[in-house]
């Protein structure tokens, strides 16, 4: 029998990071618009698995589900792609709308007595180096011909352009994306040295040190120099 190949850490790191419900949470309470987040009932969220999409595309991507209710009790999807490469792909738009059909198929099969379908929000988190250049809706790769062209429409996160788009509020998401950011500039022991007092806070929060192990093993598994990294690391948490 094969064995099966080991789990992308982006991927992993991805799922696990930022699957936990508290930055789940707080990624869209930064993100969203806020006229979508004031229908939202925040007590209702919870994230799915990534089994929402088919194989074929689960085994090519990261993705995050998120399912609230709102507050009149609809039900309410958030989408998350997690796009970790340099290359810019020019049909995302197209690829999303793949990825917005397996969702709503499996939540009607696992909803059958609905008669509607449940507002999904897609987001692609970039981590590549470049900007962003690919069409953000269907509607952009097709010509303007007549009004049954497709309008699914998506938005774009670059985690490089963070520090001029504005970080979140909550520590714990700042610090995971922060280091997605280092990881894609390759700062991964800079990031720690920089972020000292962010660590050091981190770290007196509940939940802060498993927190803090998720992020370590992060640089670890990206960081050729894992003796660098585990040298800063001591340094840090001896101070």
């Amino acid at each position: 029998m094969d064995e099966k190949p080991p789990e992308n850490p982006h991927d992993r790191f991805f799922r696990g990071y930022l699957g936990l419900p508290r930055h789940a949470e707080q990624l869209l309470r930064w993100q969203l618009p806020a006229a979508l987040q004031s229908q939202l009932d925040w007590s209702t969220l919870e994230v799915r698995s990534s089994t929402y999409v088919d194989e074929k595309l689960r085994l090519r991507e990261s993705d995050l589900l998120i399912e609230l209710r709102t507050i009149s009790d609809e039900p309410f999807l958030v989408f998350f792609l997690w796009e970790h490469q340099s290359r810019v792909e020019p049909f995302m738009a197209w690829r999303m709308l793949e990825y917005r059909t397996e969702v709503l198929k499996r939540w009607i099969a696992d909803n059958p007595k609905t008669n509607y379908l449940p507002y999904l929000h897609a987001v692609v988190l970039y981590q590549g180096k470049g900007a962003w250049t690919a069409p953000l809706a269907v509607a952009e790769l097709q010509p303007s011909l007549g009004e049954q062209s497709l309008r699914s429409a998506y938005d774009v996160l670059p985690v490089v352009a963070l520090p001029e788009l504005g970080w979140p509020d909550d520590i714990s998401l700042r610090a995971g994306l922060g280091l997605m950011r280092a990881v894609t500039l390759k700062r991964q022991c800079e990031w720690l040295i920089e972020e000292e007092e962010s660590v050091a806070q981190l770290l007196k929060e509940s939940g802060g040190e498993s927190i803090l192990t998720m992020l370590i093993r992060y640089i670890l598994v990206t960081d050729e120099d894992a003796d660098k990294v585990i040298q800063t690391y001591s340094k840090l948490v001896i101070q």
